[in-house]
């Protein structure tokens, strides 16, 4: 089968004074009584020059070793050694800095710039078929076959996130689709085993199997895979004083990036004792302070939320309020989530004139909705950079498409669409939802159409560097009343000079 393109592939130490004095007092001592020292005294010299002489060279390789320590550290790419970078927890208010951008960075000097890459994909709605995908001969449950396509994408990232909409509590709340969800934890399983180490748990769906289920996940992850971050959502029954508004703040190389995840909405289910965070009027006040804090804790911030109306291809209103909102906090980077579809990537304009990089919404990676536009969703890919005189910036941002493959068992998959085929689109059925259209050609149009000219068909991506953008405004600018239009306009012509009348000197008022 052939791709739609080939893959691109440390004794004591005399002080100087005093090692002097010594030798003052032995010259007036009986040693040069027969005009040169007797043979003690020159043994001890020896003695003396043979442990100097130790001393220095001592302190000559130690000298030596870390001068190829600091040239081994310039020619290494940050973050590649075995361990990895750190995995930070968020830092207590006891040690939050300045609310400067870069305050929470470390204060030794920097020599060479560091660059955190990141990489978002979109939903992950567990709807059954989903879910009886992974189900396997001896009773268990296995889903690496949903990231399997997708693994070389995500090679290289330093922070990879996933939207797992819905919950995955286990076993014992029984499973469940729309519209209360429950999966597997096995699912946990093969989101760690791809690589993802930030899970976004703020949706809609979060209370679907109410704390009892919260803590049944978290606990999961906490446990099992302690490397991997949830944000967005807490545990209020491990931890009472837990904020699900804390952000979470990575570190590289003394470089801090603090990510947050918000949702509009709990699908009307309560939260009295406050697991999630909302993105919503109510709590304005708390997705401010949550953002301020993040900046106090870290050189950049980057916002996940959960917001939009589904199947909508162009942002609503309230994103672009919030939008708004995130812009006059200082937010580096806004991806979104929920509306099951992409839409645009678009540059914003905060208050002070610089950029804030959106993705409006990545769409699904993985799902059993039946429409061809749910089908195809996004990978959110970012390059943010802290230079050497500790300014940070936005650098390469891409968006490559994917599209979910409904198939049998392991075949239930997400391919890049770079790499999916028309004898693939030909069997994307499976035996659940009505054919579909969804061949790589119709999705390179339906990509074009949403996100604009930006969109390279023959690489299958969005692609641009922030530098080169210019910001657009947030919110649109309103038409002004027809009444207001005819009195400027009738201003203009009583101001107008009688020599203005003639038509070569005529002003084009309706241009």
């Amino acid at each position: 089968m052939t791709t739609k393109h080939q893959q691109e592939p440390a004794g004591k130490r005399v002080a100087k004074g005093a090692r002097h004095a010594k030798s003052a007092n032995r010259s007036r001592g009986p040693a040069l009584r027969y005009g040169y020292p007797p043979a003690e005294v020159v043994y001890a010299r020896r003695r003396r020059r043979h442990r100097r002489h130790i001393a220095e060279g001592v302190l000559l390789l130690v000298a030596f070793a870390c001068a190829l320590a600091v040239g081994a550290r310039a020619l290494v790419q940050p973050g590649s050694t075995p361990q990895g970078p750190q995995l930070l927890p968020s830092a207590p208010q006891s040690q939050q800095g300045s609310a400067q951008a870069g305050a929470g960075s470390s204060a030794e000097p920097q020599a060479e710039p560091v660059q955190v890459r990141l990489v978002m994909v979109g939903d992950i709605l567990k709807h059954m078929p989903l879910v009886e995908s992974g189900y396997r001969e001896d009773g268990t449950y296995n889903y690496d076959h949903i990231y399997a396509h997708v693994g070389e994408e995500l090679a290289g990232f330093d922070l990879r996130v996933v939207n797992q909409e819905t919950p995955t509590a286990g076993a014992d709340f029984g499973y469940s689709g729309y519209p209360s969800f429950n999966a597997p934890l096995a699912f946990n399983d093969a989101t760690a085993k791809a690589g993802f180490n930030v899970v976004l748990k703020a949706s809609n769906h979060t209370m679907d199997m109410g704390y009892e289920g919260i803590h049944a996940e978290l606990a999961y992850w906490g446990q099992t895979y302690p490397g991997v971050r949830t944000i967005g959502c807490v545990d209020p029954t491990a931890d009472a004083a837990a904020s699900p508004y804390a952000p979470y703040v990575y570190e590289k190389d003394g470089f801090r990036v603090a990510l947050l995840n918000f949702t509009y909405d709990l699908n009307g289910y309560e939260d009295p004792q406050g697991a999630v965070a909302l993105l919503d009027q109510a709590h304005e006040q708390d997705v401010r302070a949550a953002i301020r804090a993040a900046r106090q804790q870290a050189d950049m911030v980057v916002v996940f939320p959960h917001w939009g109306v589904e199947y909508e291809l162009q942002p609503s209103d309230e994103q672009r309020a919030w939008a708004q909102v995130f812009a006059e906090e200082g937010v580096d980077v806004v991806i979104g989530g929920h509306p099951h579809v992409i839409e645009p990537v678009e540059v914003l304009a905060r208050p002070d004139g610089s950029g804030m990089l959106c993705f409006w919404s990545v769409g699904n990676f993985v799902s059993n909705q039946p429409n061809s536009p749910s089908l195809v969703g996004g990978m959110a890919e970012v390059t943010l950079t802290k230079a050497a005189d500790g300014t940070c910036s936005v650098g390469d941002y891409a968006f490559v498409p994917v599209v979910c493959h409904k198939g049998l068992g392991a075949d239930f998959t997400t391919y890049l669409l770079r790499d999916y085929t028309d004898e693939l689109a030909a069997t994307n059925v499976g035996v659940w939802t009505d054919s579909t259209d969804c061949t790589p050609a119709w999705v390179d149009g339906f990509c074009q159409e949403v996100l604009g000219g930006g969109y390279d068909p023959e690489l299958d991506s969005l692609s641009g560097t922030l530098a080169e953008a210019d910001p657009v405004p947030i919110l649109p600018v309103e038409d002004p009343e027809p009444e207001a239009v005819e009195a400027e306009m009738s201003e203009a012509r009583t101001a107008m000079p009688e020599s203005a009348s003639d038509e070569s000197n005529s002003l084009d008022l309706a241009a």
